[in-house]
């Protein structure tokens, strides 16, 4: 299931790409403009770039994580003896980058998880200063290890834990 995997990293590739170039444009704008206006150095209009040049650094450095999202896939893929699958994958809400499927949990181009590879699931709120929040989610896998990845709202934190609890229904 390769294709399905790729699907998902450029899911992760497409959003922190529009990220970068989101944050990098505005900055690289505002530099061109003083750089047209104050024409101090004779570089200053190749300075304006810059902002786009650690943008795509930032880009660079953030795709490393599509190496432990195959990583992480693969393992699991050798520990259960299955085969990737996301069959009635369903983002948490619309336009997020993260899905429940029958059987994997996906945090798109970052973090798969197998249903019983999880060995358990805490959350906890954490409140910015300027009022805004979001939910730090720390899973625990069957193997020991611990692996964190950030939520919005309390309506994705219930939607994750009705998923891990549907397999225990069953």
């Amino acid at each position: 299931m390769q294709n399905r995997q790729n699907y998902y990293i450029r899911i992760y590739l497409k959003r922190n790409f529009f990220l970068c170039l989101g944050i990098a444009l505005p900055i690289a704008l505002l530099f061109f403009i003083v750089a047209i206006f104050y024409d101090v150095l004779a570089y200053d209009m190749l300075l304006s770039l810059v902002p786009f040049l650690i943008g795509g650094l930032s880009f660079l450095c953030s795709a490393l994580y599509i190496l432990r999202f195959t990583r992480m896939i693969k393992l699991q893929e050798e520990l259960f003896d299955i085969q990737f699958n996301d069959v009635n994958a369903k983002p948490l809400f619309k336009g997020s980058v993260t899905y429940t499927s029958e059987n994997w949990f996906v945090h798109s181009g970052s973090c798969a998880f197998y249903r019983k590879y999880i060995k358990s699931l805490s959350h906890k709120k954490y409140i910015g200063v300027r009022g805004g929040s979001g939910y730090k989610v720390k899973i625990k896998t069957v193997d020991g290890k611990i692996y964190g990845l950030w939520l919005i709202s309390s309506s994705d934190i219930n939607k994750i834990y009705e998923w891990s609890k549907a397999d225990q229904q069953n």
